[in-house]
């Protein structure tokens, strides 16, 4: 591809000419931001592309959200016109000098419908990003704060939904274990976190958040000497305010983390224009706004340069206001109270230029026109000047949806960002610890099943000896007791044997008549026989 760079590049992006002289956003002051502000149909759109295309031909690669989905025309070379020769002649700048081309551009699409897929891990989103996605009150966002904290500590991975639902939910069934470790989390918090998931589940949380998940470093390339344009397409995401104000705060927020400190650098590392700008600061928490500012504030010193561009300057927070330096503010309207009181901001906004009547001025604007001050090589605002922006030397014509999808089929990154990722992460691990659980529950189910078997036999057992002991102390009790009285009977029928046959022996031996002497022996010699034949049967 023929590089259409011209030989003597001047140090900055060339918007236009002014009162003296071609008006331009110096390379090396780049990264002190800028804004670039209008009424709709005002011209913004054209005022990025020229300013995106200066810079990639410089080198420099371009992040660029396309609300409208007209900006993937950059891509494609514009045709010289009678209107393009009129505003090249207006800022002096000669048809040979000025080589019309299209530029080297990537396009990426949450939907997936005219680009490479963008996914983010919800780990790496982070709880503070979810929780305003959730719209989490504090005692919700709290606990969230927690899953993650517990996520993290046991090394379980939380990539898209299925996976913090999962984590929730153990959350719930360890509610105690967490509180104790981590400080109490109530039942009903985690109740409503649950619902709030459910709820938001949606497409755009199925294509977003998951794996591969996109890297910083591919913002970063080059093409034929010049920077790779990064399209964002948001025509369909600006529909969604939280989703697409979410993802550029991670966008952000990872550029700021991951780039080491550059200092003062000839020109940005990278260039990042986000349209609709407002919508990162509506409905954002303090904290939040805070730590957006920290990052406008911080990143230049990294070499990110950032512009927004939105229809007022009424529309950027003061304290992220005061970091934009460069401002380009096309032909703004005035018809109601309100209105006018942004007027009066955007052109107080401005450095003063005895010249030229800024109030005045922004609602004169003709079609092309616009109102600069940039900062000079020391940082210091120049006097705003009134500019015929310079056209773009990409086409005014966006690329069919057909074009697109061929620029994306053949883009090397389609290898990386294809196909979705589903690794072992937070669901799986859970599901397996889940399992497991209810085996050893099983396994301990049936370990006291057995042991209540167990037991009732050995009581069964245990009974039945009882029993048969007693039967049997009962059986030798009755034993004794008949053999005593039989002995007792055997006993006495002997004795009285015995006494019978002492009275035959003595009457055979006495022949006296005395009764009283015989009585006498008789009983002498029955008790003796008595007692000697009783003896026999002790």
């Amino acid at each position: 591809m023929e590089n259409h760079m011209t030989d003597n590049i001047i140090p900055g992006a060339l918007l236009g000419a002014g009162e003296n002289g071609p008006v331009q956003l110096l390379f090396s002051q780049a990264n002190r931001h800028g804004l670039i502000a209008g009424a709709t149909g005002t011209g913004k759109t054209v005022t990025l592309k020229v300013l995106a295309e200066r810079f990639s031909e410089a080198g420099i690669p371009v992040l660029i959200t396309d609300i409208k989905g007209d900006i993937s025309s950059i891509a494609a070379g514009g045709q010289m016109n009678s209107k393009i020769r009129e505003r090249l002649d207006i800022n002096q700048v000669s048809e040979e000098d000025f080589i019309m081309h299209g530029f080297p551009v990537r396009f990426f699409d949450v939907y997936r419908e005219q680009g490479l897929p963008i996914r983010i891990s919800i780990s790496d989103l982070g709880p503070a990003l979810i929780s305003r996605l959730l719209e989490l009150s504090e005692a919700q966002q709290g606990v969230l704060n927690i899953v993650f904290k517990a996520a993290d500590d046991r090394d379980l991975e939380i990539t898209d939904f299925k996976d913090l639902k999962s984590m929730i939910g153990w959350a719930r069934d360890h509610k105690d274990e967490i509180s104790d470790e981590y400080g109490a989390i109530s039942t009903q918090s985690i109740n409503t976190l649950q619902r709030k998931l459910l709820a938001f589940e949606n497409e755009q949380a199925r294509n977003l958040f998951g794996l591969p998940g996109f890297e910083i470093r591919d913002l970063f390339e080059q093409k034929d000497g010049m920077g790779m344009i990064t399209l964002l397409e948001c025509s369909k995401l600006y529909l969604e305010p939280l989703y697409y104000s979410t993802i550029m705060l991670w966008l952000l927020s990872e550029l700021f983390e991951q780039m080491p400190e550059a200092g003062d650098l000839e020109k940005p590392r990278i260039m990042i224009f986000i349209d609709e700008a407002h919508l990162l600061f509506e409905d954002t928490p303090k904290v939040l706004q805070d730590k957006i500012e920290q990052i406008i504030r911080l990143i230049r010193s990294k070499g990110v340069g950032i512009i927004l561009v939105s229809q007022s300057p009424a529309d950027i927070p003061d304290d992220i206001l005061a970091q934009l330096n460069n401002r380009i503010q096309r032909a703004l309207r005035a018809y109601t109270p309100s209105e006018q009181k942004k007027l009066k901001a955007a052109a107080a906004g401005f450095r003063e230029n005895p010249n030229i009547d800024t109030l005045e001025a922004l609602t004169a604007l003709k079609t092309g026109e616009a109102l600069v001050s940039t900062v000079d090589e020391d940082g210091a605002p120049i006097p705003v000047e009134r500019v015929m922006i310079m056209p773009p030397k990409s086409s005014f014509a966006a690329l069919s949806n057909q074009e697109i999808m061929q620029r994306v089929q053949n883009d090397p990154l389609m290898m990386k960002y294809g196909q979705d990722q589903d690794p072992i992460t937070a669901y799986e691990i859970l599901q397996e610890m889940e399992v497991q659980e209810q085996r050893e529950i099983e396994l301990e189910r049936q370990r006291q099943e057995q042991y209540k078997l167990e037991s009732e036999k050995q009581q069964q057992a245990q009974k039945q000896r009882l029993k048969e002991e007693k039967a049997k102390s009962k059986s030798s009790s009755s034993e004794s007791a008949l053999k005593k009285a039989t002995k007792k009977a055997v006993r006495q029928a002997a004795r009285s044997a015995g006494r019978q046959s002492a009275k035959a022996i003595s009457r055979g031996l006495m022949k006296t008549s005395s009764s009283s002497a015989r009585r006498t022996v008789e009983a002498a010699a029955g008790s003796l026989l008595a007692d000697l034949f009783g003896s026999f049967f002790r």
